[in-house]
């Protein structure tokens, strides 16, 4: 179980998990959306594109779809660990 790992075996199986093809894909799909985001967040900022208003509503999508992207992807982490563990 995930849970029970200490911050070294923790840190060993997300390594591990980035490493395979489905832990890259994981992450492209939970945190794809934050990043396109963020990234608009920071260009309206630099040219000044937009109110301050859209600023603040962008940046609190950004900010859900960074804590829905977290549960996405260490979901699939706990069920990666979760099959490695018991085969």
């Amino acid at each position: 179980m995930i849970y029970d790992l200490d911050k070294k075996k923790f840190s060993e199986k997300l390594i591990e998990f980035n490493k395979t093809y489905y832990g890259k894909c994981i992450f492209v799909i939970c945190y794809s959306l934050f990043i396109i985001l963020f990234l608009t967040v920071i260009i309206n900022f630099l040219f000044k594109l937009s109110s301050i208003e859209l600023m603040f509503k962008l940046l609190i999508l950004c900010l859900i779809s960074f804590v829905v992207g977290s549960y996405g992807f260490y979901k699939e982490l706990r069920i990666f660990v979760n099959k490695k563990d018991n085969h």
